[in-house]
């Protein structure tokens, strides 16, 4: 398999993405909105109103954020896990296959 076409075909992709996301915030980029949270107790509202594509780019790296936490402590366990398994290994005598005796 040729990688580089794999690799310009991502590149292309990328460039395709890049470009819609910009082509959206110069079209957006005027369009804004008044913000406001009402729990009929408390009511929060900003100052100023907030431009379309900064809500949306706010609200995507929050997500990203949110799923990436989880994420990694979910890897630091398994990698952690895994080392332990290695030295249990190690310490056994790994060079033995248990299961064939």
């Amino acid at each position: 398999m040729n990688w580089n076409y794999v690799y310009a075909a991502i590149a292309v992709l990328l460039l395709l993405g890049v470009g819609v996301v910009y082509l959206f915030v110069i079209q957006n980029g005027a369009r804004t909105t008044q913000l406001s949270l009402n729990l009929f107790v408390l009511a929060y509202e900003l100052k100023q109103p907030i431009q379309i594509p900064a809500l949306i780019g706010i609200t995507a790296g929050v997500s990203f954020a949110v799923g990436l936490v989880p994420t990694l402590i979910w890897g630091m366990g398994k990698a952690s896990k895994a080392r332990r398994l290695e030295r249990e290994i190690a310490l056994s005598g790994g060079d033995q296959d248990a299961w064939r005796s």
